[in-house]
């Protein structure tokens, strides 16, 4: 577990992610593509992504990695508003932290 210090809280994160929790936001991700046509003509596939879903697929990633949030010793529960809330460079500190489980969790070439 790793401690995140943030201006008004602290905040504990998973050393890593589980199957199931990288399996969550990819299928946050999914949700975003939508792709028409028939598979047997693939060059005349119309592909489209719905952007919003990089937001959800992020708070997602948030959510599942955090294990437990303090302010001055008492526990918060993580919600979608919290994490609004946060000051842009606590919610950047944060991101970027629960990112490199992510990013750590896919496969290297």
């Amino acid at each position: 577990m790793k401690t995140i210090k943030l201006t008004d809280y602290e905040v504990d994160i998973k050393n890593s992610l589980t199957w199931g929790d990288k399996e969550e936001i990819q299928q946050e991700y999914m949700k975003g593509m939508k792709i028409q046509g028939s598979t047997k003509k693939a060059d005349d596939m119309p592909f489209e992504f719905d952007a919003s879903v990089s937001l959800k697929a992020k708070c997602k990633l948030i959510e599942l990695s955090i294990k437990e949030i303090r302010k001055d010793d008492k526990k918060v529960e993580f919600s979608k508003d919290w994490l609004f809330n946060l000051p842009s460079d606590d919610g950047d500190k944060l991101y970027e932290e629960v990112d490199k489980l992510y990013s750590g969790n896919k496969k290297k070439d």
